[in-house]
């Protein structure tokens, strides 16, 4: 019960600064609410709403306790069939969570899911149960609510202290081993084959040059966008490599990046990812 009491105390606390990071959402795309989830894979999470009602009700009947949702959705991530849900149309009559939803204004959301090394993290993105038709606009605007993503994980970093709200995780979900996708032996052996038979590069549009990058540096490039250091970054293409990646190699590879295109920062670098269509199709 300590625990359940002081999640929520924690969450309360910042709930007025997140609040404030997500004055863009509200005042430039007419977003009515902003929540932030993280999952871990031993089936437990922490999270917030600015919508105060939800919150709030959230955590009076729901939380520490598993959501069927919560499953399909992290499953989904997880085997890498989905990562983008919505929440709209009418609601399913036999089940309390999503009429609660419904009620408290929780409707009409577009839900983005961010499979990390150890985490998901999950950011939700809410209208209005009387804005349906507007949708279609926020799908239309996915990219804007990507980038919000990378500013709010970046900012909110002194938000989140690591060392405190490890003790605030509380069950939600199914427990797993890890997040990473079950493989098939033989099924990578012949992705591998076509992979290896197949070498491409990457070209970027940058001003009014076109600039080619490496697969490596590309995946680089990606995994950055994402908001991994270099560590991390080694690690995660370590795992799907033969042969492991030094974290230094990663920086050679971006200062690589950094040569070729004349960018310098790492939000530049950012910049320079989102900014070509190209690659979303791809990551």
């Amino acid at each position: 019960m300590s625990q359940t009491r002081n999640a929520i105390e924690y969450t309360s606390a910042i709930l007025n600064k997140v609040d404030l990071l997500a004055q863009p959402l509200y005042e430039s795309l007419g977003l009515s609410s902003f929540g932030y989830k993280i999952f871990k894979p031993d089936g437990t999470s922490i999270g917030l709403c600015s919508n105060i009602d939800w919150f709030n009700f959230f955590n009076d009947h729901f939380l520490g306790k598993k959501v069927a949702s919560y499953d399909e959705h992290i499953s989904r991530v997880v085997n890498g069939s989905q990562n983008v849900f919505l929440r709209c149309g009418n609601p399913d009559s036999t089940n309390g969570y999503s009429n609660a939803l419904y009620d408290l204004d929780m409707w009409n959301a577009i839900t983005i899911y961010i499979k990390f090394e150890d985490t998901i993290d999950v950011f939700y993105f809410i209208a209005s149960k009387n804005h349906a038709e507007d949708m279609s606009y926020y799908l239309n605007k996915i990219d804007l609510l990507k980038r919000f993503i990378l500013y709010f994980k970046e900012k909110s970093v002194d938000l989140f202290d690591e060392n405190i709200i490890s003790k605030l995780f509380l069950p939600t979900l199914s427990a797993r081993t890890s997040f990473n996708a079950p493989s098939c032996p033989k099924e990578s052996m012949v992705d591998q084959r076509f992979i290896d038979s197949t070498p491409v590069s990457f070209v970027v549009n940058q001003h009014v040059k076109k600039v080619k990058l490496s697969r490596r540096e590309t995946e680089c490039l990606s995994e950055l966008a994402k908001g991994k250091t270099t560590k991390e970054i080694a690690r995660h293409l370590s795992e799907t490599s033969e042969a492991p990646l030094a974290y230094r190699t990663v920086e050679t590879y971006l200062d690589n990046i950094r040569g070729k295109t004349g960018l310098h920062t790492k939000s530049e670098l950012i910049e320079l990812f989102y900014s070509n269509p190209f690659f979303s199709v791809f990551w």
